[in-house]
């Protein structure tokens, strides 16, 4: 369906594309590190967003997120590839290494001509992005010899700001612990697990919602913030096309359980990030999987919306038997007059049962 094409493309592209200053880079990865140089984000939040987010029928919904962004596992693409790879220039010395305490952070060594030896520094997204700008880098060659090994970073770097990577989410102070609790690395399959472990916490000692369960630098979670989160996750994985990400059970005392699914082979609390070859490749490939899947469930609810809807209005009774001309005037008079989108429509309506062929018309269940 062409209608349905242009949808998914919609769902899928690349949302830096409509900001001036990262448009211009044709090179995916080159975009994102500009964008981590200008320190741009909150796409999630962008008017391109909202109006997508409305054909999804999310009018509800107040606030959103990125359900896993590319930052963590581009980490762990480095952190792997630097395994006896040096890469110098007179200045700096690029070493990475995993810091749990920090979520897998980079560091890389700067040297001091008063003291002739190097010190290190801690890598952020800005700093990243700033160094990879400039030719001739040891960061830019760094990530060039990790893009290579891992080629699906750059399909990552469109996917993690699209459309088919946002959610809806729970109220505030969900994003902020989303984004920084260190078993989570803001992978939701993980913060379901930890909701899901600090929710059986709280039954099982019987905690008051005012219950403190994390403290933050600059935000407070309780009980009561726990089991609201819960509940929304039990309530909204199909209308959020979550499905892919966690699933949802009853225990032994008919409790419900929401259990995420891993990215990768023993991903979990206690094991949070890829760190050989075969897990990172692994994780990204599902990623990517997960977030084609979603934009085809996107794509379809879309389409529902907008056909669903006139067929309800226009052959709500059903039984009733239209020639063709006389079913593309029906349509022409709920706005579907071009050729190609009464094509789609009609081709979808028949994929979903609305309209049965006939001889040589078209009939209504």
């Amino acid at each position: 369906m062409n209608n349905k094409r242009i949808i998914l493309e919609t769902l899928l592209a690349d949302i830096k594309l409509e900001v001036e200053e990262l448009k211009i880079f044709s090179n995916p990865v080159e975009r994102m590190m500009k964008r981590y140089a200008k320190e741009i984000g909150d796409f999630e939040k962008s008017y391109f967003a909202s109006q997508e987010y409305r054909r999804l029928g999310w009018k509800n919904y107040n606030i959103f997120d990125v359900v896993i962004p590319l930052w963590r596992t581009l980490n762990s693409a480095m952190v792997e590839r630097a395994k006896g790879l040096e890469i110098k220039n007179k200045d700096e010395l690029l070493y990475v290494m995993p810091n749990n305490s920090i979520n897998n952070s980079i560091k890389y060594y700067v040297f001091n001509p008063q003291m002739r030896s190097y010190k290190y520094e801690y890598l952020s997204k800005k700093t990243l992005g700033e160094k990879y700008s400039k030719e001739k880098n040891i960061h830019r060659e760094a990530l060039g010899k990790v893009v290579e090994s891992f080629p699906q970073i750059e399909e990552y770097c469109v996917m993690s700001d699209s459309i088919a990577n946002f959610m809806p989410c729970p109220d505030y102070p969900y994003n902020s612990a989303k984004g920084t609790i260190t078993s989570v690395v803001d992978y939701l399959p993980l913060m379901i697990n930890y909701i899901q472990r600090e929710l059986n916490i709280i039954r099982n000692g019987n905690k008051i919602d005012s219950t403190v369960v994390l403290q933050g630098k600059d935000f407070t979670v309780t009980a009561k913030d726990i089991k609201q989160w819960h509940k929304w996750f039990v309530k909204n994985r199909e209308s959020c096309f979550l499905e892919d990400y966690y699933n949802i059970r009853k225990d032994e005392s008919k409790q419900l359980i929401i259990e995420g699914i891993p990215l990768f082979n023993d991903q979990s609390l206690s094991n949070p990030l890829p760190e050989s070859e075969e897990e990172i490749k692994m994780c990204l490939a599902n990623q990517i999987k997960i977030i084609n899947n979603r934009a085809i469930k996107m794509a379809d609810k879309i389409i529902l919306n907008k056909y669903g809807k006139i067929m309800d209005k226009l052959f709500r009774d059903g039984g009733e038997s239209y020639a063709l001309e006389n079913l593309k005037y029906e349509f022409e008079k709920e706005g579907i007059v071009d050729e190609n989108d009464f094509n789609d429509a009609l081709e979808y309506c028949i994929l979903h049962g609305w309209i049965i062929e006939c001889g040589n018309g078209y009939y209504t269940r």
